[in-house]
């Protein structure tokens, strides 16, 4: 893509400057965005007490139509339609995902042929599959807190906010590992029991379905899956800390001058 070809032609700058470079994580929002005090679902929640997001998850499957059991898995993409965020890739994997028992629930907009390409799968897969086209920011929330998983297979992502508000849910990342979404989410590690979702490096249809078929591995299955929504729900990725950071840049900035 157009924009893909500019980073490249970047490089080379980017290395020969790499002593001023400084990267800075996204903050988020979370006076907007947090379970406890979400007006936009049908429950609130919070680490200490999950059941509202129960209720969002049902909802979710209602408000969507979807078929969808205790045992079903359910997935959440919020997102551009976009090759750069992987669309391709899922439109690919997702008749072998479709075929296990899951649901996926996909907001956004962008490319008219991936576009065509999600309501083709959704006229396949009709109960397991809702393509919702445009942006509605209380639906973004809702699906958010509403999934088990949240997918995110970007070829490329300088920081993204996405991953960071599924956390904040509870709703566990699966990404693809560019960029910010290497830097936000740690792979789970079961028997040491950390990490705070699933990573998986080739941009490939078989990685994109490996991975999302790891993840399933581990849903509802004690303790595995509380310490996971846990580790999630604990992390911390408000404004404070890259704000302390961004005045270190400008003092470092100052010096230089």
């Amino acid at each position: 893509t157009p924009m893909a070809a500019d980073w490249v032609a970047l490089e080379g700058v980017l290395g020969r400057r790499r002593r001023d470079l400084f990267p800075i994580i996204n903050g988020a929002d979370y006076g907007e965005w947090n379970p406890e005090t979400d007006r936009a679902l049908p429950a609130r929640y919070s680490g200490k007490n999950l059941a509202g997001k129960a209720v969002c998850r049902e909802r979710l499957i209602r408000e969507a139509g979807l078929q969808a059991s205790p045992s079903s898995p359910v997935v959440g993409m919020v997102s551009r339609i976009t090759s750069q965020k992987g669309f391709d890739l899922f439109l690919q994997a997702a008749p072998r995902l479709l075929e296990r028992e899951s649901a996926f629930v996909i907001l956004g907009e962008g490319e008219e042929s991936l576009q065509r390409g999600l309501k083709e799968l959704e006229r396949a897969f009709p109960r397991r599959i809702r393509v919702i086209l445009g942006f509605d920011e209380g639906l973004a929330h809702r699906i958010i807190a509403g999934s088990d998983y949240s997918l995110l297979p970007s070829r490329f992502e300088p920081a993204g906010l996405t991953q960071v508000y599924s956390l904040r849910y509870g709703t566990l990342p699966i990404v693809r590992a560019p960029g910010g979404l290497d830097d936000t989410i740690e792979e789970f590690n079961p028997r040491a029991r950390t990490g705070n979702g699933f990573k998986f490096s080739a941009p490939t249809p078989a990685a994109l379905a490996a991975a999302v078929v790891s993840a399933f591995s581990h849903y509802r299955v004690s303790p595995r899956w509380e310490r996971l929504r846990l580790n999630a729900l604990s992390a911390d990725f408000s404004w404070e800390r890259p704000s302390a950071r961004y005045e270190e840049v400008y003092r470092e900035a100052l010096r230089r001058l």
